[in-house]
């Protein structure tokens, strides 16, 4: 919600922004959306695999050692 938001404040032509403002908006856009997804990708991921890989069947031979690594490389 907050990306859309923020996206489509970019996209209104009716605010005058300076040149300096918009490129440092953007790259802290940018940096946000680094911030969520990385946390995504090495954290809820991983363990949610964890969780749900034996539902559906799947072994845990070798996902125990990926999820402590992946919880290592986030913080």
């Amino acid at each position: 919600f907050c990306a859309v938001s923020i996206a489509s404040v970019f996209r209104n032509k009716d605010i005058q922004w300076s040149l300096k403002t918009e490129k440092m908006q953007q790259q802290l856009f940018y940096t946000l959306l680094v911030q969520t997804i990385f946390p995504i990708l090495f954290v809820c991921l991983p363990c949610g695999g964890i969780i749900n890989f034996p539902l559906l069947g799947f072994g845990l031979n070798v996902f125990p050692n990926l999820v402590s690594a992946s919880l290592t490389i986030y913080p």
